[in-house]
């Protein structure tokens, strides 16, 4: 049985290398997913998967797949999909670079791409997570068919329907990189050219301090005039300088 001080060093652990606050209240949902974890390691008893979360890199890393959350949907939050392609209007066919951070399954990025070929956009997408059997998912590019009616049908001609599931087609996919990035350690070579920052639903997840920090480091990943799209629920109470909060879950990068 896993115990409450078991269930704290996990939850420690989970917060200093994610960011992820799991709060007492949602201990019952770590123990879960660690049991959940164990049954698929079947090889382990508790004392030894605990021991391993703890210890191992690898095993760790498997662990945070079971343990995040990926509710996801295309053209979820399609406000800020439709104010991306404004601005890119703007930008002619000036390069545009976007960055879809905790972009799961990939149903984000890929909502991106319909949106900007529609507008014949040039444009170059950096997709990132930290679940990798998200990632897989993502960079397969294929769905369940009761995904599809989350589409609009005016954008159906970019994905491949099947039988038992539709797949992104190649044109789009080839838009999108997908690499996997902690938003608690963003790497160093990012270099500070994004257009556009997608980091919606993630913050929930972070405590203020943690919220602050990310804001701030995304801020200067970006472009003057670049956006970060947070979800239509998240709001920073604070003012970070040079990043001003123009509604609708958006910030703007002031020149």
């Amino acid at each position: 049985m896993l115990s409450d001080w078991q269930i704290k060093k996990i939850s420690e652990k989970v917060l200093r290398e994610t960011g992820i606050v799991i709060t007492e209240d949602r201990s019952s949902v770590l123990k879960n997913k660690f049991y959940k974890f164990l049954k698929a390691k079947s090889n382990l008893d508790v004392s030894t998967c605990f021991s391993l979360i703890l210890e191992n890199d690898e095993i760790f890393r498997e662990f945070l797949d079971y343990l995040t959350i990926n509710h996801t949907l295309f053209f979820r939050e399609q406000i800020h999909f439709f104010d991306l392609a404004e601005r890119v209007k703007l930008k002619g066919q000036k390069k545009v670079k976007i960055w879809s951070a905790a972009c799961s399954i990939g149903a984000e990025p890929y909502t991106i791409c319909m949106v900007l070929e529609d507008l014949k956009a040039n444009y170059k997408i950096l997709a990132t997570d930290i679940d990798r059997s998200a990632l897989e998912t993502a960079k397969s590019a294929k769905y369940p068919l009761n995904m599809l009616d989350q589409i609009p049908k005016t954008y159906r001609k970019y994905v491949n329907i099947y039988d038992d599931h539709f797949e992104i087609n190649q044109v789009l996919k080839e838009k999108v990189i997908f690499e996997t990035i902690n938003l608690i350690h963003i790497p160093d070579n990012l270099k500070p050219e994004l257009d556009a920052i997608f980091c919606r639903n993630v913050f929930i997840y972070f405590n203020f301090e943690q919220k602050i920090a990310c804001l701030e480091h995304l801020k200067e990943l970006l472009l003057p005039g670049g956006v970060i799209y947070l979800g239509l629920s998240e709001f920073i109470p604070s003012h970070i300088p040079g990043l001003k909060f123009i509604g609708k879950s958006i910030y703007i990068r002031e020149a």
